[in-house]
């Protein structure tokens, strides 16, 4: 199976990653610039994503990494969550759910447990994948489906 190493910097708007690509075009430490500009956890480590294979990331993410020259910067490239970012650490910091104490974490359900809206996209969306946003009485949910028994 295919693998694929990379590193990336999250920033909020287009033209900020368009700022940061010409800098490390012209020199700057890409890590550097992810320690400082970088809202994803991996800026703490020069926002190295580590080791991952086809469909551990967003669909946006995954199309360039494993189709870009290696060592070649790519982007902007725009994803409607947190690309690479760990799911678990933005629920912590992010959801108003009591789930957030265990990282979004909702355990195991069937069919009929949850709002429909849920069950709508958990059982149909690839196992694996960030869906969202999905809008319950609730709020504005991210869901990522982390298993499935059919």
């Amino acid at each position: 199976m295919a693998q694929a190493s990379a590193r990336h910097i999250l920033v909020s708007t287009e033209a900020k990653a368009n700022e940061l690509k010409t800098a490390i075009e012209n020199g700057a430490d890409f890590a550097q610039l992810a320690k400082e500009n970088s809202s994803c956890p991996s800026s703490r480590d020069g926002g190295n994503l580590g080791t991952f294979g086809p469909g551990q990331m967003v669909k946006e993410f995954d199309t360039v990494v494993f189709s870009a020259p290696v060592g070649e910067v790519q982007g902007p490239v725009k994803t409607q969550i947190e690309a690479g970012a760990d799911f678990a650490e933005i629920a912590k910091a992010n959801s108003t759910c009591p789930s957030s104490r265990q990282g979004g974490d909702l355990g195991s359900f069937g069919p009929g447990q949850m709002v429909k809206e849920f069950d709508t996209v958990v059982f149909s969306a690839p196992v694996n994948t960030v869906q969202g946003p999905v809008k319950t009485q609730f709020g504005y949910h991210l869901l990522e489906v982390t298993s499935r028994q059919d």
